[in-house]
This record gives structure tokens, C-alpha cells and sequence, in this order.
């Protein structure tokens, strides 16, 4: 019921869209065909700040909502699990987890069924999906029973409904793109709807196939056959080029996306076979012309339409980027630990399979990008896949030294992402004494005074924003204090309710502000790590490396920049 007063009309819709006040409880609106009559119940505002309000809760409890089975269904997914036969081995655990699965199935199910069946062009159901998706993705993150009830309840069918609202969001953004009569905005909220609804896709069969969140094992088997049978044959169908119609740059940036929360979350043997199979299609995303693409475009789809040719241009680098990350990030996500050998790093099948497939040579391509999103990706990758040694062969080999070249062209940089992972890059190549050693050394600028250089600069932006979050602190303490004489104040002003209502507004904004004020003093933990941070600690572990100090010209050399200054320097700092 809350869906029938979404009509096809852009405009009424945005008026509507900032709230709607009942006029004898029925309003009516003009739609291509006819005029129809419908109901205001709840305005969209209404809707966007229930959802709004949920996301908070998640975030603030960071487990699953509901009264009491929520609690027993987040304790039974971290301590019980399910045995292989997916059963529970707490039976009081299991009767809660059930009672809250089924509470999920039954409203989840009805809303997704909802959207797809009154699913219309208009604008403000664009910003609907958004804010529902949204909630749905918060919901996700903390609460198993959600995940569960979109990928596997009733043969996976509130998944499909998804996928076909996926496909639908696209198609009505792209048919507003090219729609004279229709503005640019609406087109807007649809791919921001339809970038939402593949997101919650990526977020839900992602975390499920997790084995490192001790999911447990049905689930894990649940989600990557939701992958394999429905969620990738979908996602690949957007890379088909039929009728000479090209792929959208803004269409392929999301699912890259989705794919990468998927990939790196699942089983390694998951990402494996991917590799093995879709190479081709990662290798020519790659490194496809984009300008040239953008003709093509501009040839057969866009037409006149002047806004959607400079949107389209200013996403191409972006899907660019979002490929080469998912591509370096499973570089990374291909080594293996060791824990018998000191938790020595090597590579796995993973990572074997991308280096035969050639992802050396592609990511030294995408690491000379002038785009410094894709060359940043790209040095990553290289920073990864360089702990096997063929990787650094394969560089050293590269005619008229372009390997030893486009190292020298990372390390003087003056972009953070490029240098940082071009320093622990720099680290794997030194492995290699006999091949890498003497390129390395005779750089120019030497290698120490890049990584000085660099970590004066970490070093004093890492102190001025230590600084501004003291200031900020101050300012919270401040507000406080001002709150507990304001609330004081307002108790005596019996007589005045507009005076007392803004007394209280006030202090509640000021409490707020002072929730979400984080300490200086949490500089120093993990969820802090910026890459200025990585740079600083990758300076220390370049110049302390065995490139450095198992040769003596080079131990002189670094005597000269004071390198034991600088170590005792972020020793004794308090973040």
C-alpha cells in the first residue's frame, strides 16, 4: 500500500518527493494515459528516514535487530554455527535463530516482491529503491538472517527479484539518458538506484561465502552456487556487445565493484576459476581504448545528448580503476601464509594462475596509466604478485629495461598511492640481490632521500591531524559543558515552550556532534590506517631492508639523512 502513489511522471514525483501533505486522505496525478487517483499515506520523506533510522541502529548496536531473538541469532551465528548437515548444536539458539529468520523471510519477501511488481519510470521510486537497498546493505553487514533470506530462501527467489530490479534500474537510467523529455536528473537516480541494488547483490553473496566470518558451511555452499547459477551469468550479460551497442563505462564501474566484494570474500578455488575463465574478458576490459570507445558511443547511442557524453568520459577512468583493483587485489588475495614456516608469505594456485595468464605484463601497463586511480591500483597489484619470483624475473626481462625504468618513474612520484606501494614493491624486488641490487641503488634521486622525503611528509600530516582532532575534541568538551548549563537553564523556563524547544534542539545537536567526534588518541588503532600511515611504516621497512643495509656504500649513504632520527622519532610519538 505504500508503494501505490508512485506514478510515471518525473515531475510530479519530485514535488512529491519532499513530502506530501493528505488532502482529504486522497490525491490525484496525471499520468501518459489517464488520470488516476491515489493514496498519500506516507510520503517518500517518511520512508527515506524509517530507513534512515535503521541504518543508525545498525551502526550503533553492530549486531542483528529485533526483540530478543536478535541477540540469540548473532551469538549463534559467532559460537554455534551449523554442522555440516546445517543444523544448529545449540537447540535453544536454533528455536530463537528461526522465530528471527522467519520474521525476516516474511518482510523482506513481501517489500522486495513490492518494489519489483510497482516498479515505475519515475524519479522519486528511484530514490525509494536507493534508501531501501541501502538499509538492506547496513542490514547485511550485521545480520546473517538477512543475507540468508535474500540468497537461499525459497530457491533463491527474492535474489532473482533483485537481479531483475537490477536489470531494470539500468534500463530505465539508460532509457532516460537518451530520452530527450526526460531530465538529466531522473537518469541520475536511476543509476544511483541501480548502483544501490548491485551493491546490496555484491554485499549479501559476499559476506555469505566468507569462510574467514565462520559462516557456516551450507552457507558458504549456498552462496557460491547463487553465484555461479545466477548472480554471474547476470552480471556478464552486461558485457555483451550485440547490435553494435557498446557497454557503459557507468554500468561496468558497478559490477566490477560487486565483483571484487564477491572474489575476495570467497573461497580462493572461487576466485580461481574465475581467473581461468574470464580472463580474457578482464585482460581486454583492461586495457581497452577508451577514447575510441567513447566515439563509438557517441555514434550510436548518446546522440545529442551532451550530459550523458561527459558522464560516460568521466566514468571510463573510473571502471578502469575499479578493474585494476579488483585484478591487484586478487594478487594479494592469491598468497598464501605459512604458519609452519613463520607465517612466510607464497604464492597459491591463485596467484599462479593470474602470473601464467600474464597479469605481470597487464599491470605494468595499467601502472603507466596517467589516470593516478588505475596507476595506483596497479603498483598495488605489482607490490603483491613481486613476493613471487618469477614476477620479478619477468620485470627484470623487460626490453630496454622498462621494468627498472618504471620502477624509477613509481619511486619519484609525487602521488601518495603510486610511491607507497612502489616503496614495498621496491622491498620484493631487493630479494633478488644479484639482478635488482645495482639498478635499485643507482637510482637518482637515491632511494633514501625519496623515503625521507616521503616520511617528513607522512610524519607532519599524520601531527596535523592528530592537532585538528585535539581542537575538535576541545570543542566537544566545550559543547558539553554548554549542554549541562543549557539543559539547566531550560528546566526554569516553565513558561516559555519556544524557548525550552530550542534549548532542547540545540543540546541534542550538540550531543550528537559530540557522538561522532572520534579522539586523537584513536589514531594509534587499526581501523586508522590511512595511506599515509602505510607510507611512513613502508619508509622505515625500505630503509631498513637488506637491499639497504647488507651493503656498505649504501649503509653510508643512509647515514647522511639521519635515518636513526627518524626511526627513534616515530618510536617515541605517542600515535
Amino acid at each position: 500500500r505504500l508503494l501505490d502513489f508512485y506514478i510515471d511522471s518525473d515531475r510530479f514525483s519530485l514535488g512529491m518527493a519532499h513530502g506530501v501533505k493528505q488532502v482529504g486522505g486522497i490525491h490525484s496525478g496525471t499520468t501518459k494515459d489517464e488520470t488516476k487517483f491515489y493514496n498519500f499515506e506516507v510520503s517518500l520523506s517518511t520512508i527515506t528516514q524509517q530507513c534512515n533510522d535503521i541504518i543508525t541502529r545498525y551502526r550503533q548496536q553492530q549486531r542483528p535487530l529485533g526483540e530478543n531473538t536478535a541477540a540469540a541469532a548473532a551469538q549463534d551465528e559467532r559460537k554455534t554455527g551449523r554442522n555440516k548437515k546445517g543444523k544448529n548444536k545449540n537447540q535453544t539458539s536454533k528455536k530463537n535463530t528461526k522465530s528471527h529468520e522467519e520474521c525476516i523471510q516474511n518482510h523482506l519477501s513481501k517489500l522486495i516482491v513490492s518494489l519489483e511488481q510497482n516498479m515505475t519510470l519515475s524519479m522519486a521510486y528511484a530514490r525509494l529503491t536507493t534508501c531501501i537497498c541501502d538499509m538492506l546493505i547496513k542490514g547485511a553487514v550485521h545480520d546473517p538472517a538477512i543475507r540468508r533470506c535474500i540468497v537461499s530462501y525459497n530457491n533463491g527467489n527474492i535474489l532473482k527479484a533483485i537481479l531483475r530490479m537490477r536489470i531494470a534500474a539500468a534500463r530505465n537510467a539508460k532509457g532516460a539518458d537518451v530520452d530527450p523529455s526526460r531530465s538529466l536528473e531522473a537518469a541520475f537516480h536511476w543509476w544511483i538506484a541501480y548502483e544501490s541494488i548491485t551493491e546490496l547483490i555484491g554485499e549479501t553473496v559476499g559476506r555469505l561465502g566468507n569462510e574467514d566470518r565462520a559462516s557456516p558451511e551450507q552457507d558458504v555452499e549456498d552462496a557460491i552456487q547463487a553465484f555461479h547459477d545466477k548472480v554471474l551469468p547476470d552480471f556478464l550479460k552486461s558485457f555483451e556487445q550485440r547490435e553494435g551497442v557498446r557497454v557503459w563505462f557507468t554500468e561496468t564501474q558497478v559490477i566490477w565493484k560487486a565483483l571484487h566484494q564477491i572474489l575476495c570474500q570467497f573461497p580462493k578455488k572461487v576466485a580461481t576459476k574465475f581467473v581461468k575463465k574470464h580472463w580474457k574478458l578482464l585482460e581486454a576490459s583492461s586495457l581497452c581504448d577508451i577514447d575510441n570507445d567513447l566515439k563509438l558511443q557517441d555514434d550510436i547511442q548518446y546522440g545529442d545528448c551532451e550530459g550523458v557524453k561527459v558522464r560516460e568520459a568521466h566514468m571510463a577512468p573510473k571502471a578502469g580503476a575499479e578493474l585494476t583493483r579488483l585484478i591487484s587485489n586478487l594478487c594479494g588475495y592469491g598468497m598464501e601464509v605459512d604458519e609452519t614456516m613463520g607465517r612466510k608469505v607464497t604464492p597459491g594456485p591463485l596467484a599462479v594462475r593470474m602470473l601464467k595468464n600474464g597479469v605481470v605484463h597487464l599491470l605494468m601497463k595499467c601502472a603507466g596509466s596517467d589516470d593516478d586511480a588505475i596507476s595506483g591500483a596497479a603498483v598495488y597489484g605489482l607490490s603483491q604478485i613481486s613476493r613471487f619470483k618469477d614476477c620479478r624475473q619477468i620485470m627484470l626481462q623487460e626490453p630496454n629495461n622498462e621494468g627498472v625504468e618504471l620502477v624509477k618513474s613509481l619511486m619519484t612520484s609525487n602521488h601518495a598511492n603510486r610511491a607507497s606501494s612502489a616503496m614495498l614493491l621496491v622491498v620484493h624486488l631487493g630479494w633478488d640481490e644479484k639482478e635488482w641490487g645495482e639498478p635499485l641503488r643507482n637510482m637518482r634521486p637515491g632511494i633514501e632521500t625519496l623515503c625521507m622525503k616521503w616520511a617528513a611528509f607522512s610524519m607532519k600530516t599524520i601531527l596535523k591531524k592528530a592537532a585538528e582532532m585535539k581542537e575538535a575534541e576541545a570543542r566537544a568538551q566545550t559543547m558539553r559543558v554548554k549542554e549541562i548549563s543549557e539543559r539547566f537553564r531550560a528546566n526554569s523556563l516553565k513558561d516559555d515552550d519556544t524557548k525550552k524547544k530550542r534549548v532542547e534542539l540545540e543540546a541534542n545537536e550538540s550531543k550528537i556532534t559530540r557522538e561522532n567526534t572520534m579522539s586523537w588518541r584513536e589514531l594509534e588503532t587499526e581501523d586508522q590506517v590511512d595511506i599515509v600511515t602505510l607510507t611512513l611504516s613502508r619508509c622505515l621497512i625500505l630503509l631498513s631492508s637488506a637491499l639497504v643495509m647488507s651493503n656498505v656504500p649504501m649503509s653510508a649513504r643512509l647515514s647522511k639523512i639521519d635515518f636513526l632520527h627518524l626511526s627513534s622519532a616515530c618510536i617515541d610519538s605517542p600515535i
